[in-house]
């Protein structure tokens, strides 16, 4: 018998490393409702393995191993997430939670995209490489990925975009109005393409638009109503 409390659940972890954090899950004869019961380990950091770095882990492919040994799990009384809440049995196992935790570029060069968010001095993770690679941004990640393997995800069976602009634009606000001008040199300075000097706009805030070298479009903006935290996550807006 095993007893003891549950801080965290957490699920699919093969693809996202630690995996998605969530507040409540079925429990069946066996533990946990769509846990996996193998993965593979990176040995020298005792990760497991990203489905996104297959390099990292293509060796162990070719190694032989040796089953697992499944024990049968059962609990006594209601299992609870860190927050004390209940799961839901024998219902979904959350409504879609209202956070944005990654933002995914396709990338046709990674090398050169990623070395122009180096250059502008964000926080890239350990992890990256040439293959792939990520900045924590408070609390968002801005993750590179090849094009032709994220359209392949994402979009299967749909030819990849050609290139100019997605429709899409990201934001980066900074913390004053004359900061907005310093800021948008700095990215220029870095490689950044100008699309847009910055202005004062009508929604009484400041802002332009540049473009990395892959044809993203960043917001240099300043906002008055917006609020962070000091990992710089927005905390409030308007």
């Amino acid at each position: 018998m095993i007893s003891g409390r549950v801080v965290q659940l957490r699920r699919y972890p093969v693809k996202s490393l630690l995996g998605e954090r969530t507040s409540a899950a079925d429990i069946g004869e066996t533990g946990v409702a769509g846990d996996r019961v193998l993965a593979l380990l990176d040995r020298a950091s005792g990760r497991v393995a990203s489905a996104k770095q297959p390099h990292r882990w293509r060796d162990l492919l070719t190694r032989n191993g040796s089953p697992a040994v499944c024990r049968r799990v059962r609990h006594r009384g209601p299992l609870r997430a860190g927050g004390g809440r209940r799961p839901r049995y024998g219902r979904p196992m959350s409504t879609v939670p209202s956070r944005l935790s990654v933002v995914t570029l396709g990338a046709r060069d990674v090398a050169a995209l990623r070395s122009f968010y180096r250059s502008l001095g964000w926080p890239e993770l350990p992890a990256s490489d040439d293959g792939w690679s990520a900045f924590l941004l408070g609390g968002v990640l801005l993750a590179l990925y090849p094009l032709p393997e994220l359209a392949a995800e994402a979009a299967p069976g749909v030819p990849a975009p050609a290139g100019g602009w997605s429709g899409v634009t990201l934001a980066c606000n900074v913390d004053s109005r004359d900061e907005v001008d310093t800021a948008f040199g700095a990215a220029v300075a870095a490689g950044a393409t100008v699309v847009a000097e910055p202005t004062d706009r009508s929604w009484g805030g400041r802002s332009g638009y540049i473009a990395d070298p892959e044809g993203n479009r960043w917001e240099i903006a300043w906002a008055g109503t917006a609020r962070f935290d000091e990992r710089g996550a927005l905390l409030s807006f308007g």
